[in-house]
């Protein structure tokens, strides 16, 4: 099973990042990310034995425990030329999250769980397979997400795309 921890919008916040015009990123090529795919990865796990599944659940629910919900501001649009990707991302990235984020790394290093050590930079997956310069990149008006949830997700890659099933969440600060 693939696995990370992320951030799993509520519908309303679905239906805003949905209701976007993202017809100028589309004009791009590459195919859009349906809304019902969008969401913030916070720790990429990769491939994980089933057996450690309790132990992830118990790291997710502490750790969404140690913090409380927080807005984000998704306000630029960045190519990543490496995943051929088009996102919007967060250029603030919310004390709120960073300690989450930080309690979910100690947490993984204790599991002896291998985990990719990038700095962690919010952002939404908006267009795969995009070639390169794009239109629409830079500063853009700011679509908030208030951030009051942590998911431990499995992803299933598909002929048709990726696929993501929450297998458990939780409300932050509770």
């Amino acid at each position: 099973m693939r696995m990370f921890f992320g951030l799993w919008p509520d519908p309303a916040t679905r239906a805003t990042f949905a209701g976007e015009d993202r017809t100028v990123f589309g004009a791009n090529g590459g195919r859009l990310v349906p809304p019902e795919e969008l969401h913030v990865t916070l720790r990429y796990l990769g491939v994980v034995p089933p057996a450690l599944l309790p132990s992830l659940e118990e790291l997710g629910a502490d750790a969404a425990r140690t913090v409380a919900s927080t807005m984000i501001e998704f306000d630029a649009v960045e190519w990543w030329k490496e995943a051929k990707v088009l996102v919007r991302v967060a250029r603030t990235l919310p004390r709120p999250l960073f300690d989450l984020d930080q309690t979910l790394q100690t947490g993984l290093k204790s599991l002896g769980v291998t985990f990719d050590p990038k700095v962690l930079k919010l952002h939404l997956t908006l267009v795969r397979n995009i070639p390169p310069h794009p239109h629409g990149l830079g500063v853009v008006p700011p679509l908030a997400w208030d951030a009051d949830s942590l998911a431990l997700i499995e992803g299933h890659s598909a002929p048709s795309g990726h696929r993501y099933v929450v297998r458990k969440q939780w409300r932050l600060g509770a």
